[in-house]
């Protein structure tokens, strides 16, 4: 019930701020913006880019999952007395998908602090909400619910070594 709870509180937050500014968008997407923030060298970014790839491999078939629960989810509309206990059910399936990209992206984001050196850790302290606000925020290859492209594939992070 908690987690049903936790994600209509979500997705108030999200109708309720829509109209809200936008935060500044970072020209790179939050990739750059972390290899810049924290003055990654060229070591550091190679681990990192490969970091990122491997998160959005591990989310890619989550983040399918989480679709297909939406969609059962939202299916429910069409069936007539859906009972508490199935809505519940199938909010809990959505939530349990939610939470495992969740855990992912955390995961991905302490292996990323474990690459930096002490002062670039004090930075990653200092600039984790903005880049988590980036990431939620919708971007231009984003449908303005701040989901995945259409297609669930991210694009790859630019390379700052490339300019």
């Amino acid at each position: 019930m908690l987690l049903v709870f936790a994600n209509v509180l979500t997705l108030g937050m999200f109708w309720f701020n829509r109209d809200r500014p936008r935060i500044v968008r970072h020209a790179g997407g939050p990739a750059e913006f972390i290899i810049k923030e924290l003055n990654l060298n060229k070591d550091q970014q190679a681990k990192y880019l490969e970091l990122v790839a491997a998160h959005q491999q591990s989310v890619k078939s989550v983040r399918a999952n989480l679709k297909e629960a939406k969609d059962d989810f939202f299916d429910l509309l069409n069936e007539p007395g859906v009972t508490e206990s199935k809505k519940t059910d199938a909010a809990k399936k959505v939530s349990i998908y939610t939470e495992r990209i969740d855990i992912i992206t955390l995961d991905h984001f302490a292996a990323l602090r474990a690459l930096c050196n002490p002062v670039q850790q004090q930075k990653f302290a200092n600039i984790m909400k903005e880049v988590t606000r980036m990431m939620v925020q919708p971007g231009p290859e984003q449908p303005e619910h701040g989901g995945p492209p259409p297609d669930g594939d991210m694009p790859p992070p630019p390379f700052a070594g490339d300019r």
